[in-house]
């Protein structure tokens, strides 16, 4: 395991030839429109952040399981190096990666957390609304996470999983479009809702690349019973939090009242 860390060290860090770095096939992230950009930035300034890899048994090779986009926009800068420098600019060339390892022991679901997690600096970019989306729904369907672990560990409630997870029963063209930046996650959430007509317009209004916006798949139709008493009891465990100051139990007490109306049902209904 030695080997490629034998190449050169540089910081804590060790090079890495970019034939010798693999991707990571279980990474999340799908979208990669923005690496010529990275490029450029990688070609001006040169690699500000070390990639996290996971070394083969026998030190030959290396998995990335951070800086996929690192290394797409190094090969890019290479395949563009003489283009870009023909006119006299001057910019950097890779002929590897700096590189340091991931944590020892970690798990493929650890993993994948880890995965969701970067995006905080200036180098990774988040994770598009779909790709959090699969990879919450990869930890409760392979291993076994619930929507309240996940929001634990990434420090969102287990509603805003919820809902997140909730755009993967969207149109693949709504899909589509919020990946483009055509859509925002929050009407193609809505559009799980939405009457057929309305999404069927949505997906092909998206399907000519145009904006599709909350107004064109907003839903008013009435709530259902059980969709009602759904509502009301995630407003009454919000109101009853431990730590809300008495106008917040008030605000979430009248939401539940204004649901309760909209339904056209009493609390007793509910019991």
């Amino acid at each position: 395991m030695a080997r490629l860390k034998e190449l050169e060290t540089i910081k804590n860090s060790f090079l890495i030839p970019l034939d010798k770095l693999e991707p990571d096939l279980k990474n999340p992230r799908k979208n990669y429109s923005n690496v010529p950009d990275l490029a450029v930035s990688m070609f001006n300034a040169g690699q500000l952040v070390p990639c996290e890899v996971r070394l083969s048994a026998d030190g030959e090779s290396a998995v990335i399981t951070a800086g996929h986009r690192r290394l797409k926009a190094a090969k890019y800068v290479n395949e563009h190096y003489d283009a870009w420098t023909k006119e006299g600019a001057v910019g950097h060339r890779f002929d590897g990666l700096l590189c340091v390892e991931e944590p020892k022991g970690l798990t493929d679901d650890g993993r994948l957390v880890r995965q969701l997690l970067q995006g905080e600096d200036n180098i990774t970019i988040p994770l598009n609304p779909i790709e959090k989306a699969k990879a919450y729904k990869n930890l409760i369907e392979t291993y076994g996470w619930t929507r309240e672990s996940i929001a634990k560990k990434i420090g969102k409630s287990a509603q805003q999983v919820g809902e997140t997870i909730k755009l993967l029963e969207a149109p693949k063209e709504l899909q589509d479009a919020v990946e483009v930046g055509n859509m925002s996650a929050t009407a193609a959430s809505r559009s799980t809702r939405a009457s057929p007509e309305k999404r069927a317009a949505a997906v092909e209004k998206a399907a000519k690349g145009e904006k599709v916006q909350v107004k064109d798949v907003a839903s008013y139709t009435p709530l259902t019973h059980k969709e009602a008493a759904a509502l009301i009891k995630k407003c009454e465990f919000f109101r009853d939090a431990p730590g809300l100051s008495e106008i917040q139990r008030m605000r979430w007490g009248s939401v539940k009242h204004g649901i309760e109306i909209g339904a056209g049902l009493r609390p007793a209904e509910f019991e």
